[in-house]
């Protein structure tokens, strides 16, 4: 269960680098 989280926290925060601020991508990341 903890590998499995850890692999979302990263995937989470690849996508909001990857994202601008304004990007609707990283409203989960404010969640």
């Amino acid at each position: 269960t903890s590998d499995h989280t850890w692999v979302t926290i990263e995937r989470i925060q690849f996508v909001g680098a990857c994202n601008p601020p304004t990007d609707p991508g990283r409203k989960p990341l404010s969640h």
